[in-house]
C-alpha cells in the first residue's frame, strides 16, 4: 500500500477552514487528517511540503462540453482523456461529459463515455463520472444548438440512450412542456437518471407536471435563450 504525507498550511473540510495539518493519503485515498506537522513518516513514506498552501476538495463539474482542444461529444475516448487531463490540472477531480448534436453524434458520444468511464486508467486525470445528454429541447430555446438537432420526445428514446450508455447516462435535459416529454421523463427517472428541465418555455403548471414525472434538476436557465414573463 503506497502512502503519502502532505503537510499543508490549511485545509477546507467539514464546511470550514482548519489550520496547519498533516494529511495521510493511502492508496490514493485520504486515510487521516491530523493537526500540525508533528506526524512523521514511519516507513520512509514521502512527505509533500504544502505548508504555504491550503488543501481543498476536488471540484465536480456536472456540465462540460470540452476543454484543451477536445470535445465531449466527439465520440472518441481520446478527446475525453484530453479533457480529463486538463480538468485535473485545474482542480476538477470528476466530471460529466455533455453529449448532444444529431442522433448519430449522441450515440457516438454516449458510447465513448461508457467506454472511457468504465476504464479508470492510471488515475492521473479527472474521473469521468458519466454522461449528460440534452436530446429534447424547445426549438425557440435552443440557444447555441443547431436547428437540425431537434427531435421528438418519446419513451423509446430513453431506452435507446440507456442501452447505448450502458449505465453511464447520469443526467438528461428535457423541455417538459413538449408533447411526449412526460413519458420520456418518467422512463428515464425510473432508470435512475437525473432528469433536468432545460432549454424550456414551460410555465408553472407545465413545470409542475414535469416535476411530478421526475424532473429534479434545472440546467441552462439562459444560455442564449429567451427570457420572458411566465405564469
Amino acid at each position: 500500500m503506497s502512502t503519502l504525507l502532505i503537510q499543508a498550511g490549511g485545509i477546507v473540510t467539514g464546511g470550514r477552514v482548519q489550520g496547519r495539518c498533516t494529511v495521510t493519503v493511502a492508496s490514493g485515498r485520504i486515510a487521516g487528517v491530523d493537526a500540525g506537522h508533528d506526524i512523521q513518516p514511519r516507513h520512509g513514506e514521502p512527505v509533500l511540503d504544502a505548508s504555504g498552501l491550503t488543501l481543498v476538495p476536488g471540484m465536480i463539474d456536472l456540465h462540460t462540453h470540452g476543454a484543451n482542444g477536445a470535445h465531449a461529444g466527439s465520440g472518441t475516448t481520446r478527446d475525453l482523456a484530453r479533457m480529463a487531463e486538463f480538468y485535473a490540472a485545474h482542480g476538477v477531480t470528476g466530471f460529466l461529459a455533455s453529449v448532444g448534436g444529431d442522433q448519430e453524434s449522441i450515440e457516438a458520444g454516449l458510447g465513448a463515455v461508457a467506454a472511457f468511464a468504465a476504464d479508470e486508467g492510471d488515475g492521473s486525470g479527472a474521473r469521468c463520472l458519466g454522461a449528460s445528454g440534452r436530446p429534447v429541447h424547445q426549438f425557440g430555446q435552443r440557444g447555441c444548438l443547431p436547428a437540425r438537432d431537434r427531435r421528438r420526445a418519446r419513451p423509446l428514446l430513453a431506452r435507446h440512450y440507456l442501452q447505448r450508455a450502458r449505465g453511464w447516462l447520469k443526467v438528461l435535459t428535457i423541455a417538459p412542456e413538449l408533447p411526449g416529454a412526460l413519458p420520456l421523463i418518467n422512463r428515464a427517472f425510473a432508470a435512475g437518471v437525473v432528469c433536468a428541465a432545460g432549454h424550456s418555455l414551460a410555465d408553472a403548471e407545465q413545470m409542475q407536471r414535469g416535476i411530478e414525472a421526475g424532473i429534479g434538476h434545472v440546467t441552462h436557465l439562459s444560455s442564449v435563450c429567451r427570457w420572458g414573463r411566465r405564469s
